[in-house]
């Protein structure tokens, strides 16, 4: 009984010392973000203009995106990023076809 008795002011130590130590903020360049709509060509090589529920999201992407910028249902993998005008967009760097948007 000593033995059990032991181990579980050990474990119950073990505890404490997980709760207390500080958990590393996730750095903002790992956080990533995940968007769904219809994806057409945007004005400029690389833009496209991503329609969602919530209205058009101006989307940077590359080739893998690219391909599928003409009316098709994508989900976006990325990161909001602000330009230098202000306005923020959508910097694209997965995608995932869906279907074609009716």
């Amino acid at each position: 009984m000593t033995k059990r008795v032991s181990l579980r002011a050990l474990l119950g130590a073990f505890a404490l010392l997980a709760c207390a130590l500080p958990v590393p903020a996730q750095a903002e360049d790992e956080m990533m973000d995940t968007l769904a709509g219809c994806l057409n060509p945007g004005e400029g090589d690389g833009w496209f203009v991503l329609t969602t529920d919530d209205g058009d999201v101006s989307v940077k992407g590359g080739e893998g995106i690219a391909a599928h910028a003409g009316n098709h249902q994508v989900e976006l993998t990325g990161k909001w990023v602000e330009g230098e005008d202000g306005e923020k967009y959508f910097d694209a760097s997965g995608v995932e076809h869906k279907g074609i948007c009716e």
